[in-house]
């Protein structure tokens, strides 16, 4: 079964992203910056697709110092 209401936010991230030069007219409240409201905060990427591939990693960003590690 699809997320109708899923797929579109993909579809807004995705058209963020590869549309640079239309961003002004994309801002709402999911485009603000953002801060970490608590020390200790992460921020998870699982997935997703490359020149058609699969990828299978889950990585997570430390808000505090801005690094990127792969989790399991």
């Amino acid at each position: 079964k699809i997320d109708a209401h899923c797929r579109d936010l993909v579809d807004e991230a995705k058209n963020y992203l590869l549309l640079p030069l239309e961003r002004p007219n994309m801002q709402g409240p999911r485009t603000r910056s953002r801060k970490p409201l608590r020390y200790g905060e992460v921020l998870y990427a699982v997935g997703g697709w490359c020149s058609g591939d699969a990828i299978a990693s889950v990585e997570r960003m430390d808000a505090r110092t801005g690094e990127w590690r792969c989790v399991a």
